[in-house]
């Protein structure tokens, strides 16, 4: 199992270089099932992270949405 304080660095690597990333990309890529948790722990430490609710339509034509996480100025 993946430490709460990995799975954030690994997070914070992500944004540091790719600027942004999505739940389920965070999910997929780093096996962090709730990325919001370490993404508060990052927000409480001072980095300026934003949060950007992205909907789509599933093939059974409902929606779902999921988030995309931004960190400012990197």
């Amino acid at each position: 199992m993946t430490s709460a304080h990995s799975q954030k660095m690994k997070l914070l690597h992500h944004l540091q270089t790719y600027k942004s990333i999505t739940s389920l990309e965070a999910t997929q890529r780093y096996y962090i099932l709730r990325p919001s948790n370490r993404i508060s722990e990052l927000k409480e430490q001072g980095y300026p992270i934003i949060k950007e609710t992205i909907w789509k339509k599933k093939d059974d034509g409902s929606m779902t949405h999921y988030a995309r996480y931004t960190l400012l100025g990197a």
